[in-house]
């Protein structure tokens, strides 16, 4: 069963952390793959056990492939927040700046984020944050 986990870094720490991320599916892509014992048991006629195994890869690569989505959902939050202008407040309101979406190379297209499913989970992992909205009895 695969669930979501959330923790804190330091912003300036986000492309780190992504790397950590990167070199797990990297050295799961080398060392759990698992294609040489495919070569193998096809070789060898053994095909009950090249079924086996290449259930073995595609589950690993499904992993790999999170890893992967994940990376590609974190960089490109860290990217949109490091590059977003922020319009300054109008003096004597207490509205917050607005970020626009930009990047200073126009070639790469961050991802829009997924609000929704960002509310979800901070509510998830956070219920105390989010008390239920008393109904009022008229």
């Amino acid at each position: 069963m695969k669930v979501s986990i959330a923790y804190t870094v330091d912003f300036d720490n986000i492309p780190e952390e992504v790397n950590k991320f990167l070199r797990k599916a990297e050295a799961s892509c080398k060392h759990n793959l698992g294609f040489n014992k495919v070569i193998q048991y096809m070789e060898e006629e053994n095909y009950d056990l090249v079924l086996t195994e290449i259930g073995n890869v595609r589950a690993e690569l499904a992993n790999v492939d999170l890893c992967l989505s994940d990376c590609m959902s974190i960089l490109g939050g860290y990217l949109q927040t490091k590059y977003a202008p922020v319009d300054p407040p109008v003096h004597g309101t207490t509205q917050a700046p607005t970020p626009t979406r930009s990047h200073p190379n126009p070639k790469i297209d961050l991802p829009p984020p997924d609000l929704e499913q960002q509310l979800k989970d901070l509510k998830e992992t956070n219920p105390g944050l989010f008390p239920s909205a008393k109904k009022e009895n008229k």
